[in-house]
């Protein structure tokens, strides 16, 4: 598989505490323009989302942003972007970013972030896309998440090869590596489901006659 462009996803916010976002997302989006992949992001000149885009096109890379109409003024679209989509609804933004991108990468973000990655990742289990997913866990701030979905896998309402999936790295440098070189996901995760649901009838039922 041949990554010609990465969606990113992150916030349109900068946290008190978020020097250390800033580095690793200003360094993301230079690792991009170096290995000549397209950023596809939110078209926000705001926040991580502003950050990621204007580094990225400072060290020469191409940058695609599509923004919600509705949300014009307050994410403030970017005017240096190499292509631009205002789009009539948050439906059809979702569309274009997942379509466009090659890969897809959680950066530190709120609850639109995480909107967005619970999507694409139902819709890699649901097979309807086989890219590939890696979350930027700078400073630790993914760490809730990711064991709610280790949590998750435990008592077994999604599948351990799901989480396993998953790039996950504190640095935006092991992130682009992996993720530039990652090969599109073609596991059936609806399969998977589907055994671990007779295996664990079949155990209910043995443990069912061993009691009678």
């Amino acid at each position: 598989m041949s990554i010609k462009s990465i969606t990113v996803f992150c916030g349109a916010s900068l946290p008190s505490k978020a020097q250390e976002f800033i580095t690793q997302t200003k360094i993301l989006g230079q690792l991009l323009a170096k290995k000549d992949i397209r950023l596809v992001y939110g078209g926000s000149s705001v926040g991580l989302m502003g950050i990621v885009a204007t580094s990225c096109i400072e060290n020469g890379g191409d940058a695609t942003g599509i923004i919600f109409k509705d949300l014009t003024s307050y994410e403030k679209e970017h005017a240096l972007l190499t292509d631009y989509h205002i789009v009539d609804s948050l439906s059809e933004r979702k569309i274009l970013l997942n379509d466009l991108g090659d890969a897809y990468a959680i950066l530190p973000g709120g609850v639109g972030t995480l909107d967005e990655f619970f999507e694409i990742l139902v819709a890699l289990q649901l097979g309807q896309h086989h890219k590939p997913i890696a979350i930027l866990n700078s400073e630790h701030y993914y760490d809730g998440l990711i064991e709610s979905l280790q949590h998750m896998v435990d008592h077994g309402f999604i599948e351990q090869d799901l989480l396993d999936i998953i790039i996950i790295e504190d640095n935006a440098h092991d992130l682009i590596e992996k993720l530039s070189k990652a090969k599109e996901i073609h596991i059936d995760f609806l399969a998977l489901k589907a055994k671990q649901r007779d295996d664990t009838a079949n155990k209910i039922h043995q443990l069912k006659q061993h009691g009678t």
